[in-house]
């Protein structure tokens, strides 16, 4: 009983402990289960958070301007795109899906000039793992070029190389640029180099070491101002866009050719052959080339037209001269070109340094001048065919205490260009109109005509028909007895102006001459709209025809004809020699001016020398 009581008891613990082991493994595993439920829920959502972040990053990748990225160099030299987003079809014409497994063809779209830059800059931020930045181009499924800049941030592990980034098209920045370059460097008219362009390409060739010769070669549009007052504005342009033209075309291979100024050319020239002497002698013949090329006729607006140019030029040899006194060399050499009356060519040459300081000492005395005193004026006299003095020419001299006796040739044209010519020509007028009102109160000289001449600078000035009528007034001079002497290049800067000024002047009673006619190629054609009432034959032309020219006598012989035609005197100037005299009376012409018959002399003595001729000639 005792052993059944035992057992009993030991089933009984043995079946709880069953019960409390089955009740623990159950428990087990429903938490397990639910472990496993919560973990399945878990990877669901998971897999749900990470699905709802792709989107997310898909959305904002769209909204990016650009294409952003993750780019992967292996180890095997293998180019993928593990993601991209959609805007690479826009710039690689290739789906994210296709550049995840091969991303080679997108080499295929990049500029052919730009691939092997690219692929050296992957590379070699692949080797230094630093920020990769590179610009380059594609070129589109119609043809064109867009300019793409990319920017990412390698990342290196064991299979290779990744990037993060972004690209975007760059295209308007580079059209921006673009355009701010041409404008900086290009002149916009003819699309040649423009000052600041040639500067810095003359910089370069000043740089280089001595070995091969360079020369700087500078076209000056000879009256280019006429071209444009008497053509267009229009027609001018076109002129210059053919200049620029012909320019490109006949300029050595590798020279650089711009525009300095408004009809200012200048062609650097780099591959002319030879050595110094030889090589001065093959640029001159350049020059002379050029110049015959560029003189050919040009078709403006259904026109010929022909034109022609002054070349000044200067070698590059010596590296301590900057690129700004090489063209000013160049300039001086078109100067001294222009000086002896354009359509040349001219070498540079050391001495016209010192000859440009000669006028810049000129041009500073001669601000001087006037208020110093030591201006003065010579009166010639014009001799009618009876013997009898008609009238006088007031011809300007200066005298400087240092300079000494500076030729009208020269600073003239110096004042012209500086504007003293204004208050130069105030004082000549004034004092040329105080000279006359003294000769009218001699009975002997009171029927004098006073020819004076006037700079382009003062017949503009908007007061100059005020001036003259004070002067009339304040010297109570006989207007008629009063010539102005204009040149035709005066008259034809601005036409319409200078006949409506001339027009008013000629209502006072002032008479107006033209000076140096027949020396402008449009006086014939412009004579009869012009009111001028004498014209003077230049004293080339009565040089030349009467020294065997036939050719410049038959000129000669239409100009008398022609002012004969409009009823104006004819005045020859430059008369020297008897047979001179004979030639231009056969031909019609009854009034001269010239060493054969007196000099310019300053009041007195032209007073008595006209007194003196007067009595000879009513004598005799």
């Amino acid at each position: 009983m005792e052993f059944l009581a035992f057992t009993t008891e030991t089933l009984g613990t043995l079946a709880l402990v069953v019960v409390v082991s089955i009740l623990l493994l159950a428990t087990i595993t429903v938490l397990l289960r639910r472990r496993v439920k919560s973990a399945e829920q878990s990877q669901v959502q998971a897999n749900v958070r990470v699905q709802q972040l792709a989107e997310r990053l898909h959305r904002i990748a769209a909204r990016v301007p650009g294409m952003v990225y993750e780019f992967r160099l292996d180890n095997d030299g293998n180019f993928t795109f593990p993601y991209a987003s959609d805007a690479i079809r826009d710039f690689y014409r290739i789906s994210p899906r296709d550049a995840k497994r091969d991303a080679l063809p997108v080499l295929e779209v990049i500029h052919e000039e730009d691939r092997e830059g690219m692929l050296q800059s992957i590379y070699q931020s692949a080797e230094s793992m630093t920020p990769w930045r590179h610009e380059y181009r594609v070129v589109t499924e119609q043809g064109t070029i867009r300019w793409l800049f990319g920017n990412a941030i390698p990342e290196r592990d064991a299979q290779g190389v990744s990037w993060s980034g972004f690209i975007t098209d760059i295209s308007q920045r580079k059209s921006a640029e673009q355009k701010m370059h041409q404008l900086a460097y290009y002149d916009g008219l003819t699309g040649l180099y423009n000052r600041r362009k040639i500067q810095k390409c003359l910089q370069e060739l000043c740089a280089k070491e001595a070995g091969e010769q360079r020369a700087v070669v500078l076209i000056d549009v000879d009256h280019f101002k006429r071209v444009n007052d008497t053509l267009g504005h229009k027609a001018g342009d076109e002129l210059l866009r053919q200049v620029a033209e012909r320019l490109q075309h006949h300029a050595p291979a590798g020279s650089a050719c711009g525009r300095l100024s408004s009809d200012e050319f200048v062609i650097l020239v780099t591959e002319l052959p030879g050595q110094l002497p030889e090589y001065t002698s093959q640029l001159e013949r350049f020059a002379l080339t050029l110049r015959h090329n560029l003189q050919q006729p040009y078709d403006i607006n259904g026109h010929y037209f022909k034109n022609n140019f002054s070349l000044g030029y200067c070698v590059i040899n010596d590296s301590s001269v900057s690129a700004d006194q090489l063209l000013k060399q160049a300039e001086m050499a078109v100067s001294h070109v222009k000086a002896a009356g354009g359509n040349g060519q001219q070498l540079f040459a050391a001495k016209m340094y010192q000859q440009q300081q000669h006028r810049n000492a000129i041009e500073l005395a001669l601000a001087e001048a006037v208020s110093a005193k030591q201006l003065s004026v010579h009166y010639q006299p014009q001799i009618a065919d009876n013997g009898l003095v008609s009238g006088v020419e007031a011809l300007l001299r200066w005298n400087h205490p240092q300079l000494g006796s500076v030729s009208p040739a020269l600073f003239i044209p110096l004042a012209e260009q500086s504007g003293q010519i204004e208050e130069i020509g105030y004082w000549v007028l004034h004092h040329t109109c105080q000279q006359l009102q003294k000769w009218q109160t001699d009975p002997k000289l009171a029927g004098l005509t006073m020819s004076v001449n006037i700079s382009a600078r003062q017949f503009y000035l908007p007061d100059f028909v005020s001036i003259i009528s004070q002067c009339l007034d304040k010297y109570e001079l006989a207007p008629q007895l009063l010539i102005l002497e204009l040149t035709e290049s005066l008259i034809l800067a601005n036409l319409d102006d200078a006949v409506e000024r001339m027009l008013q002047i000629k209502q006072l009673g002032v008479r107006f001459s033209m000076d140096d006619f027949g020396t402008g190629y449009s006086s014939l054609s412009y004579l009869s709209r012009l009111p001028f009432d004498e014209v003077k034959i230049d004293q080339y032309f009565v040089r030349s025809g009467s020294s065997g020219n036939p050719r410049d006598w038959v000129i000669v012989d239409a100009i008398i004809g022609i002012a004969n035609t409009y009823g104006m005197k004819l005045v020859a100037e430059g008369v020297e020699t008897a047979v001179q005299h004979n030639l231009l009376r056969q031909s019609g012409c009854l009034c001269y001016q010239g060493y054969l018959f007196a000099r310019p002399e300053p009041a007195s003595e032209t007073a008595a020398w006209i007194k003196q001729q007067q009595t000879s000639a009513t004598e005799s």
